[in-house]
């Protein structure tokens, strides 16, 4: 008997997750800025995982988190990243692919927190990542590091009381970049993507509601109305500035209108070349 519980206690000492809590604070740099967290980062077999909000953003990422399944859904321009807690599988889709690759420690809850592996989140959204052992100091280069900031605009959700039923007509997000030390094209990029926005708005307007009036009349089922547009910058070269971006337009119907959109601002002037 003494030897059957050995033998277990030995298999559970090896199949249970390796956690180190350092006693040197682990620090976490991107672009040279430090992240601060509200949870310690943690070493896991030999991998650092830092809380996920905190390391999404610090990335110009957007994060979303679904409770009912573990997951977390991260957006950066063109890139989604999904990964779900426990699992050692990351997805990653752009417009034109969709694919995924396989992690050796999962994102995990430590003291009510999520943390994930900071090198394959960092990587999977094109940034370059270093590790001192000495000091325990991630650095992290982003992508786009002359992206100053990734503004988000959202339109609130369209409220209509129908008896004790919350309608929603519509939902629109718009990221759109600017850039650090081009004022002048960052003026432009904003007013451009706002008063595309508000285009956007006014069309939704009418659409949704002539949309749920005629499902009260004819008896169809009402599906809400999106609208997504994420804009990332493809290059900035020869004086140019090139923004890509993904436009997801839902009206209600089976399957939404997807396109993909192109300009060229001239740096330094800001005016639009296309």
């Amino acid at each position: 008997m003494k030897k059957i519980l050995s033998l277990l206690l030995a298999l559970a000492v090896a199949i249970t997750p390796s956690f180190v809590f350092a006693d040197e604070e682990i620090s976490v740099f991107v672009d040279s800025n430090k992240v601060v967290f509200d949870q310690n980062p943690i070493i896991e077999n030999g991998r650092t995982l830092v809380p996920l909000r905190a390391i999404f953003e610090a990335l110009g990422a957007y994060v979303e988190w679904n409770g009912d399944t573990n997951t977390v859904v991260a957006k950066k321009g063109l890139t989604t990243i999904v990964l779900q807690i426990g699992s050692n599988r990351i997805y990653k889709t752009t417009p034109s692919t969709a694919n995924y690759f396989d992690i050796d420690v999962p994102a995990s809850l430590i003291n009510s927190r999520t943390l994930v592996p900071v090198r394959a989140i960092s990587e999977a959204l094109g940034a370059k990542v270093g590790w001192d052992g000495t000091t325990k100091t991630v650095s992290i280069e982003s992508e786009n590091r002359n992206i100053l900031n990734l503004f988000r605009t959202h339109e609130n959700k369209k409220l209509k009381e129908d008896g004790n039923i919350e309608v929603v007509y519509y939902e629109m997000f718009m990221d759109y970049p600017q850039i650090e030390g081009y004022d002048k094209a960052n003026e432009s990029i904003k007013n451009l993507f706002e008063e595309k926005f508000k285009d956007v708005i006014r069309r939704k307007d009418a659409e949704s509601v002539v949309d749920y009036d005629g499902s009260l009349l004819y008896g169809w089922m009402f599906m809400p109305h999106n609208y997504e547009l994420l804009v990332s910058v493809e290059s900035i070269e020869n004086g140019k500035i090139t923004l890509v971006g993904y436009e997801i337009d839902y009206n209600g119907a089976i399957s939404p209108t997807e396109n993909e959109i192109r300009y060229v601002i001239d740096a330094q002037t800001g005016n639009i070349l296309n």
